[in-house]
């Protein structure tokens, strides 16, 4: 070891690699990472800077003291200051070079599969790096370690520098020694003179209040004084869109950040809470998505609590430090193990809440204080609540909504709801201030599809009659103008609920984004799709798309519903969900195909959906192939699509075969729009989804189709737009049949004939055709190779109206060359090995000219000799097949 510290060739690169190393991941990473998040976090420099310097000198300190257990090893010795070297520059390059595309701080998931192209490239640079370091070694020999000195003492040299740099051009302003928080002070306590009080049910939907009062009509009494609003839509699919334009009414489309949007929302509906406050109105918002209340609402909120912070644990602090750090410096093959699912530095800080504690939206938690009277009304003041509720399903609920069987998820959260409500119905009337309440009750949002429909119920003061229905076309934003009556909120917001009629048709517009599945861009949405809902029914129906797609970058317009032929629509983003009317989840999820590849699909919901597709040219046959994710239940579904009422596919799709093809024949379209209706006549409900399941979308393909006229299975050929089930392999001459095999062919309406060159394995025997399902031929058994053609005729009432028509071919006694010689290895089943098939339209029979250079070859089927000079012998047993005509 004294030999070590004799030669400043051995210490110093020793010295120099793990400093570097040290430095750049727990020390100018850490700080480099705090000052670019700096707006997020709650925590000051002076809070995190010892700790992260110590950690700098610990990791140096123990990369060193590794490096002298190696040094009687030479070779192993420099060995490790090369690894050494190349990863604290590699750690340099990908932090601080290598642009970052993923995001932090987002509480996502991230897995490598999503980005597998660049995690390729990526460890071929961090690879390359470290094979160039050793192969420096080698040429340097003696230098080297005098180089390894040099590059790291300039390299942390360059860190210094951009620290200095970025330090200079961040605001630290003074951190905050508080947090926000919305408690539960004043929930329980209303108003004995007014009180306005908004619920939010999270999930509660129209279908499943009126199936529920429909079942139990006395349960509608309870309702007294109000109005059912059954022309209902929500603005978006989820809380995080629906949740602010209900407390705001400012839409947000992805034109600024989404932490920038609550602030800007706020400061909009700053005058409507400054109008409440100066009735002189007491605010509490009540909802555990904090995100969705702006920090500067504290003046107009009651219940907005500012707690003081503080560390809870420094080495947490730390911890977490190191792990963002990680996430951005690591290589991308190990992010995935590094990457937080959950928002970082919550573990290390602490709050101290005081008296009243966070708000708990458990509907368990606001019934039992319910019950428990905890309801008062002595306040002279007015009160203004909007209190948001959720509803999570125990176990015990998912087993009775699996017992109970479809929809039963959301009937059992109904059902719960609806004991909240009666119960705050009964202890109003009990404090005897139900006439001086007004109630607005709203789902959150509706379902994860192309529609929107949350429960709106409306009862104004004084209101005492018996519930009635409203077919008046609302939207959440109906709402601020029926809590007060100030002409400008109804000029903004549209008409208020209790004074909106059925020909109102104000402005209803829905934000339909995939939910989950990629990791997000940090502090936006995914991209939004725009509808608006004509004034005429909440259904998926009346739902049009407005052109519109909001994305971070701007909004790109596009003509609803566009298709090209040539071009996949693939699923997991909301232009491919876009095209579905109904019947189709905004969920995105991730699947592997056959081929390893990662995939994004969107999950059919319920038995049938509707999808639209405009090809902007005229009218004509197209091929689809619908590609579907191999993660079925069952293993397979039974998949049906329409067309204007004609069937164009029904058969079962499975993991082992999950696709669809078909052919659309021009008379299925309207004008240039394709609507293709979908059923799926097997789905099975899942508990823990809450949906009825069945297949799930990943890929709808479009290309020109022309008339089937001839379809070649050699090797040349392409006859992938016609073969479906039951075929093997192209081969050089043909392709074999299983036992049981089809094929599916546009011929139009027009009457046609079949001709079919084949030969047949020896060990099978005869071979069936049918047309939609009957039988109209036989093509005999024959070993001649790939000869004459055998002619079939398509009987004109066997044919279907779409003209896109499919031939089955069922081979008696179809086997394996391996089990018909006994020797060979080819255990595959075999029934007619095909070359070619041709479609015409029929020539009617008059004529067979056996003789030389005669017409014979297309009628002749089985056991004839050669054709002579003049005639032609016959076997035993011959046969002809003729087309008569119409005598």
């Amino acid at each position: 070891m004294k030999e070590l510290f004799q030669k400043r060739t051995g210490w110093l690169p020793l010295l120099m690699s793990s400093l570097l190393t040290s430095s750049v991941f727990f020390f100018f990473g850490p700080l480099r990472m705090y000052m670019s998040h700096i707006t997020k976090l709650w925590f000051s420099l002076r809070d995190i800077f010892v700790p992260t310097a110590a950690m700098c000198l610990i990791a140096a300190a123990l990369l060193f003291g590794l490096g002298m257990l190696l040094f009687k090893s030479r070779k192993l010795f420099r060995v490790y200051i090369g690894f050494l070297f190349a990863v604290g520059i590699m750690l340099f390059v990908q932090g601080c070079i290598i642009p970052d595309r993923y995001g932090v701080l987002t509480g996502s998931i991230f897995t490598r599969k999503q980005y597998i192209d660049r995690v390729i490239t990526n460890t071929d640079i961090w690879l390359c790096a470290i094979i160039a370091s050793f192969i420096l070694g080698k040429i340097l020999k003696k230098h080297f370690g005098t180089v390894v000195a040099a590059v790291s003492a300039c390299v942390m040299l360059a860190q210094f520098i951009m620290l200095v740099g970025l330090y200079v051009k961040t605001d630290f302003g003074e951190k905050t020694d508080s947090s926000p928080y919305l408690s539960s002070k004043n929930l329980y306590s209303l108003s004995g003179e007014q009180n306005i009080v908004v619920l939010v049910a999270d999930g509660f939907d129209q279908a499943s209040f009126l199936k529920i009062m429909d079942e139990d009509p006395r349960r509608m009494e309870k309702f007294d004084g109000f109005t059912v609003f059954d022309n209902m839509t929500g603005e978006y699919p989820d809380a995080k869109g629906a949740l602010p334009f209900i407390l705001t009414g400012r839409y947000y489309e992805n034109a600024e950040p989404y932490p920038e949007y609550i602030d800007l929302a706020w400061e909009e509906a700053a005058d409507y809470y400054a109008d409440l406050k100066s009735e002189g109105y007491r605010i509490g918002i009540y909802t555990q998505d904090t995100e969705a209340v702006s920090d500067g609402a504290g003046d107009m909120i009651d219940n907005l609590i500012f707690a003081e912070i503080g560390t809870s644990s420094a080495a947490a602090l730390e911890k977490d430090l190191v792990q963002l750090t990680a996430m951005r410096f690591f290589p991308d093959a190990l992010k995935e193990y590094v990457w937080s699912g959950r928002e970082l530095f919550d573990d290390a800080k602490t709050t101290e809440e005081g008296q009243y504690p966070r708000y708990s939206s458990d509907i368990k938690d606001c019934r039992d204080m319910l019950v428990s009277g905890g309801l008062t009304a002595d306040e002279k003041q007015p009160v203004y609540h909007v209190v948001h509720l959720e509803t999570v399903l125990t176990g015990a609920d998912a087993a009775e909504a699996e017992e109970n069987g479809h929809g039963s998820a959301a009937m059992t959260r109904a059902e719960g709801y609806l004991s909240v409500l009666e119960e705050f119905f009964g202890r109003l009337k009990e404090l005897g201030i139900y006439d001086r309440t007004m109630i607005v009750i709203t789902g959150g949002h509706g379902s994860e599809e192309v529609k929107s429909n949350p429960v709106m119920l409306a009862k104004d003061f004084g209101k005492r009659d018996a519930p009635v229905i409203s077919h008046a076309p609302v939207s959440h934003k109906n709402i601020f103008a029926a809590v007060t009556d100030a002409p400008e909120y109804e000029e903004r917001y549209g008409k208020s609920l209790f004074g909106a009629g059925e020909n109102d048709g104000g402005e209803r517009r829905y934000f339909l984004y995939p939910l989950g599945g990629e990791t997000l861009r940090e502090d936006y949405l995914p991209d939004m799709t725009e509808y608006y809902i004509l004034p005429d029914g909440s259904g998926p129906e009346n739902y049009r798309l407005s052109g519109k797609i909001h994305t971070r970058e701007g909004v790109v317009e596009k003509t609803p519903y566009a298709a090209k032929t040539g071009e996949a629509v693939a699923f997991g983003s909301g232009e491919a969900i876009a095209h579905f009317v109904s019947g189709i989840s905004a969920v995105s999820e991730k699947y592997t195909d056959k081929n390893g590849r990662e995939r994004s699909c969107s999950r059919a919901l319920g038995n049938s959906g509707r999808a639209c597709f405009d090809f902007e040219e005229n009218a004509q046959a197209l091929f689809c192939r619908i590609e579907l994710c191999d993660n079925m239940p069952d293993g397979g579904q039974r998949f049906v699509v329409k067309a204007k009422d004609t069937v164009l596919f029904d058969g079962k799709v499975s993991n082992d075969m999950p696709y669809a093809d078909f052919l659309i024949p021009e008379q299925c379209f309207d004008y240039e729009l394709l609507m293709l209706d979908f059923e799926y006549p097997e789905e099975r409900y899942y508990p823990s989804l809450k949906e009825d399941i069945s297949i799930a979308f990943a890929e709808i393909f479009f290309k020109k189709a022309v008339n089937t006229d001839r379809i070649d299975l050699t090797r040349y050929g392409d006859s992938s737009e016609n073969v479906r089930s039951g075929w093997h392999g192209q081969e050089d001459a043909w392709r074999w049949t299983e036992k049981k095999a089809s094929l599916q062919v546009l011929l139009g309406t027009v009457d046609a004939h079949m001709s079919v060159r084949y030969w047949t394995h020896p060990g099978a025997e005869d071979t069936s055709v049918y047309l939609n399902g009957k039988r109209i031929g036989v093509l005999p058994h024959h070993e001649e190779g790939d000869g004459n053609f055998v002619s079939l005729p398509l009987p004109k009432e066997y044919r279907r109206e779409s003209g896109a028509d499919m031939i089955t071919f069922i081979t008696e006694g179809a086997t394996s060359s391996k089990e018909y010689y006994g020797s060979e290895d080819d255990d595959r089943v075999l029934g007619i090995a095909v070359s070619e098939i041709r479609f015409t339209k029929p020539e009617y029979t008059r004529r067979i000219d056996c003789a030389a250079g005669g017409n014979s070859s297309a009628y002749l089927l089985s056991d004839w000799h050669g054709q002579e000079e003049a005639w032609r012998w016959s076997g035993e047993r011959s046969s002809v097949q003729v087309v008569p005509g119409a005598e």
